[in-house]
């Protein structure tokens, strides 16, 4: 609560201000995510990032990924025991609960990119996508803190942060995308020169 809603609900507000006091035309929405109609139920939606149709992130669209960061953070109390204690068998758990939510949204046709659930059900099988990468990153940060491991030599940390960086531009496939978030993540905990330009200041305050 104290880390997602304060700057949020100031763009949130600042936004539904702006709006009511600038009255768009229709002619200026074209091709404008901020088409969403300003409501009691619209904005308490937002407030509660409900995230089940367009309609609930369509005052502020980056909001999409509160929505699922929101839903892990309830869930996270329960999985970090699991992972504490188990965190391989939690890492190729979650590669398989991803491969599976992959799977139910293909029988609803909900592909690329899964922004937000389009519907109840939907939004039930669109979190299942995202929470996996969630507990990835929970299970490297717990295998990687338990252990010392030599550092990535110096070009091949570079090599695999440009293909990494290259996959998430150009790739769709979400598993291949997942595989090329823990590869990058990798090359930051086992590198140097990224490690060391992501720990200054001015990057740090950007976040």
């Amino acid at each position: 609560v104290f880390r997602l809603y304060p700057a949020f609900l100031v763009v949130l507000f600042g936004v539904a201000v702006a709006m009511l006091a600038l009255r768009p035309s229709s002619e200026a929405l074209v091709n404008n995510s901020l088409d969403t109609d300003i409501s009691p139920k619209v904005i308490l939606n937002h407030i509660l990032l409900i995230g089940i149709s367009r309609v609930d992130v369509g005052l502020v669209p980056p909001m999409w990924s509160l929505v699922y960061e929101w839903r892990f953070s309830l869930l996270f109390p329960l999985a970090a025991p699991f992972c504490m204690k188990w965190p391989r068998i939690f890492l190729v758990g979650g590669f398989i609960f991803y491969a599976l939510a992959l799977a139910l949204c293909a029988t609803r046709g909900l592909g690329w990119p899964y922004f937000y659930g389009f519907g109840r059900i939907g939004s039930v099988y669109v979190t299942m996508v995202f929470l996996p990468i969630f507990g990835l990153g929970m299970a490297l940060a717990t295998i990687t803190s338990a252990r010392s491991f030599p550092r990535m030599p110096r070009a091949l940390e570079l090599v695999v942060a440009v293909i990494a960086v290259a996959v998430f531009g150009l790739v769709r496939d979400q598993m291949i995308v997942a595989f090329a978030a823990i590869a990058l993540m990798t090359t930051i905990l086992f590198g140097t020169t990224i490690k060391v330009m992501l720990e200054t200041p001015s990057v740090e305050w950007v976040g």
